[in-house]
């Protein structure tokens, strides 16, 4: 009797042993299958993702922003550490005039991807808008230290400064602007905008240098000549501020 237990003890044991080896014959195979279903899924979970951002831009489209939401809300539960829903939101939310949901869905962002600088940019740019200028200048100089020469960047700095009453160094960063891109469309204003400033920072021959560049580089926009007449005014030079406000008066009705 016992020999038979210990027949069958042995047995049952090389039966184990059989069911392991087999296990692990199969093991790569199982693997296999496993990792093809997780792709499979991922996948379709991709799909579904994409779907929906096309449904919700659609319904953008035909300005049905609520449902827009509601679908890009449903993509952000797919994925959600992907940005696109977030940037989408806010643009929405921008749309319909709520910025604070807006800041809001762009501060959720930059957690995700702090180093994104077009994202810090939108930052300030809504920051600005809803006039928390001290946050908009903060991000804005984030962006410029990476971009220094950034013209459109450097001029709504420049006006940041201005509405926060800061001529001094609102007129340098209108310089700045400036100096960064002299052909383009603001350029004239830039200067204009730099004179201005730092003639309330009663600086008048920075104000002096500036009017007389904007006269040099756009000799048929009447702006410096305006501009350069309240400087004569200050220094008392009548003759010449009012030669200059002919001049100007000139050019507008030519123009």
């Amino acid at each position: 009797m016992k020999m038979l237990q210990k027949r069958a003890g042995r047995a049952t044991a090389w039966c184990l042993l059989l069911m392991v080896v087999l296990c692990l014959s199969d093991a790569p195979a199982v693997a296999g299958d496993l990792k093809a279903a997780s792709a499979a899924t991922e996948k379709q979970r991709l799909a579904q993702y994409n779907q929906l951002l096309d449904q919700a831009d659609n319904e953008r489209k035909l300005q049905n922003l609520p449902a827009s939401l509601a679908l890009y809300d449903r993509a952000e539960k797919l994925f959600p550490r992907d940005t696109s829903t977030f940037i989408a939101r806010a643009d929405i939310y921008k749309e319909m005039g709520k910025m604070d949901r807006a800041i809001s869905e762009i501060e959720k962002a930059l957690r995700l991807t702090p180093a994104d600088l077009s994202l810090m940019q939108r930052f300030g740019e809504y920051s600005d808008v809803c006039g928390q200028l001290e946050k908009a200048l903060a991000c804005y100089d984030r962006v410029l230290a990476s971009k220094p020469h950034d013209a459109s960047l450097l001029r709504r700095k420049a006006v940041a400064l201005k509405r926060l009453k800061r001529p001094l160094p609102a007129a340098q960063f209108f310089q700045k602007a400036y100096e960064a891109n002299k052909t383009s469309r603001d350029s004239h204003m830039n200067l204009h905008d730099a004179g201005q400033m730092y003639l309330l920072a009663n600086d008048t021959s920075e104000a002096m240098a500036c009017f007389e560049l904007l006269i040099k580089t756009n000799p048929q926009l009447s702006t410096g000549y305006w501009d350069r007449a309240q400087v004569y005014d200050l220094k008392k030079e009548k003759t010449k501020a009012a030669a200059d406000r002919a001049k100007a008066r000139k050019l507008d009705l030519d123009y």
